[in-house]
């Protein structure tokens, strides 16, 4: 198991899609970029849009555009997991479910 304060992933996450990137080679556009995590279980406990993060609020507001599902878990109000419907969904988290699987083999 490993455990990160997702506040720290954000910010660093940020500052490596930001004009101030250490890395040179990265492409910068202007495009707005976000991404957002998920466990094995397809629920997602952050989302993030890179212009700004560092400051804003953790939430999954990006995440849940154009989906239903369900809002909150315990520990985790914001957390968020979309509704069995969304096949396209189900099949990514049951694609890295197996490649983890596969992995700890």
């Amino acid at each position: 198991m490993v455990s990160v304060d997702i506040r720290n992933l954000r910010n660093i996450l940020s500052i490596y899609n930001s004009s101030h990137s250490p890395i040179w080679a990265y492409q910068r556009t202007a495009e707005e970029r976000y991404f957002y995590l998920f466990d094995t279980e397809g629920w997602i406990p952050i989302s993030i849009r890179f212009r700004g993060a560092p400051h804003s609020e953790l939430s999954t507001h990006l995440a849940r555009s154009g989906y239903t599902g369900t809002l909150g878990r315990q520990g985790l109000e914001f957390a968020f997991r979309p509704d069995t419907t969304f096949d396209d969904y189900w099949k990514m988290v049951e694609d890295v479910r197996d490649g983890a699987r596969m992995s700890c083999r």
